[in-house]
């Protein structure tokens, strides 16, 4: 969410989002109707795309879905932060990787609740559902459903270390369908 003159400019109001309510497995806003779909520390979002936003991810935070959400983003250079992918899925939107983890970025996927998995990728011109150039750490949760024209599941030029999750039912049309 981002603020213009103390008006959100995602819902109109006049709010700062600073706390949060969850009925019925939905975070939302305590004092307007806006529905958060991530958090990084003490801040909740209604976009993704705001949520990896450098000034938001800061070094060693943890960006954590609050709801299943569509979209893609990439972790540019210097930044180092995990996402808790909380049981929730992580879907692309078929215009490309769903994550790109740049050159001298690092990021570790973890799932703090069982269920968590990145999915969607369906684009047979993309490298990859997850492209690491940096450092993906997988922890937990799944990369499954995937296809891409190179490595459905992740295309890795730099470094990827997995200590636990799973990587499954992933297709490409040359090389691995899962890494």
């Amino acid at each position: 969410h981002s603020l213009d003159r103390a008006i959100c400019t995602d819902c109109g109001y006049g709010c700062s989002h600073s706390s949060s309510i969850t009925e019925n497995n939905v975070t939302k806003c305590a004092h307007c109707p806006v529905v958060f779909v991530a958090q990084v520390g003490d801040a909740y979002f209604a976009k993704l795309s705001d949520a990896v936003a450098a000034d938001h991810v800061t070094k060693g935070s943890t960006l954590t879905l609050l709801a299943d959400v569509k979209g893609d983003f990439a972790v540019n250079a210097g930044s180092v932060f995990a996402l808790d992918l909380n049981g929730k899925t992580l879907r692309g939107t078929s215009h490309g990787s769903i994550i790109t983890i740049n050159t001298a970025a690092e990021l570790t996927i973890k799932s703090s609740v069982s269920g968590g998995k990145i999915t969607g990728c369906d684009n047979q011109t993309v490298l990859g559902t997850i492209f690491v150039y940096g450092t993906l750490k997988l922890e937990s949760g799944k990369i499954t459903g995937n296809s891409a024209e190179y490595g459905g599941g992740v295309v890795v030029v730099g470094t990827f270390v997995m200590n636990g999750g799973e990587i499954t039912g992933n297709t490409a049309l040359y090389y691995g369908g899962g890494v």
